[in-house]
């Protein structure tokens, strides 16, 4: 195995970067033209090209990160990404070079992991981080001036969409708020997760602990502001999260299906 994968998914502004520094510290590669220069995030772990491939197909889907389009059964099969297979599967290389099993994070996944999964071989995993969502709401409200109201459309289509395209998959799902209150049990279960779905990979306990120190305590904030009730869908999707996330394992059941919007 020259190369091999595990993708971070999930929702923007869900600790998929934490999460992506963990599994990096359990024996991950990185790639190596990792984003820099961002202020709300120093330490953000996605590569530039593969970000800006992304954007590239969602462009010509119809739609950006913070507008998704509505993707069709067998969009990824569709002659314009077809035609550029090859073209992206250089840029996965180029960005990570090195053999050995990669981890690529990057919350877009969520949207295009069909089409990255005819790209990348194997996929050994993914990683599923996710917060509450009125939190997430927030904070892209603070760095994006989205409407929470939209924020939390986002947030219900990220991670619905990441656990269609996860279903087959091993997944491991990562609570925020329990990653940040106690990072050693995170880096614990991710360390087993890790050993299960990656050949010949052992973690002991100096790794694991060296892992939770790259959780920043900065993490550990409140989610501040009015309360509001959440749109329809967000309290069974977070309820849905934390009954997988209890199970663990390969995910083989799906929820919801088609785009939310503000009326749903």
């Amino acid at each position: 195995m020259t190369k091999a994968w595990v993708l971070v998914l999930g929702m923007h502004r869900s600790g998929t970067s934490a999460t992506t520094g963990v599994l990096h510290s359990l024996g991950l590669s990185l790639p190596e033209d990792l984003m820099t220069g961002r202020d709300d995030n120093h330490e953000h772990y996605e590569s530039v090209s593969l970000t800006d491939a992304n954007d590239s197909i969602l462009q010509l889907m119809g739609g950006t990160w913070a507008e998704p389009p509505a993707l069709l059964p067998h969009w990824e099969q569709s002659p314009d990404l077809a035609a550029v297979m090859r073209i992206a599967a250089r840029t996965a290389a180029s960005a990570f070079p090195r053999s050995g099993v990669a981890v690529w994070k990057d919350p877009r996944n969520s949207l295009l992991l069909p089409y990255w999964a005819r790209v990348l071989a194997p996929v050994l995993g993914i990683v599923l981080p996710w917060r509450d969502p009125l939190a997430v709401a927030r904070s892209l409200e603070k760095r994006d001036g989205i409407p929470i109201d939209e924020g939390l459309v986002l947030w219900r289509h990220y991670n619905e969409s990441a656990l269609r395209c996860s279903q087959g998959y091993e997944v491991l799902f990562v609570n925020y708020d329990d990653m940040v209150e106690d990072p050693l049990a995170l880096s614990t279960l991710a360390a087993a997760w890790l050993e299960r779905v990656v050949p010949g990979l052992a973690v002991d306990d100096t790794g694991i602990a060296a892992a939770a120190e790259t959780v920043s305590p900065s993490l550990r904030h409140e989610s501040r502001g009015e309360q509001i009730v959440l749109p329809p869908g967000c309290d069974e999707l977070k309820a849905r999260l934390i009954e997988l996330g209890s199970r663990g394992g390969r995910l083989e059941s799906v929820v919801g299906s088609g785009r939310p919007s503000l009326a749903d």
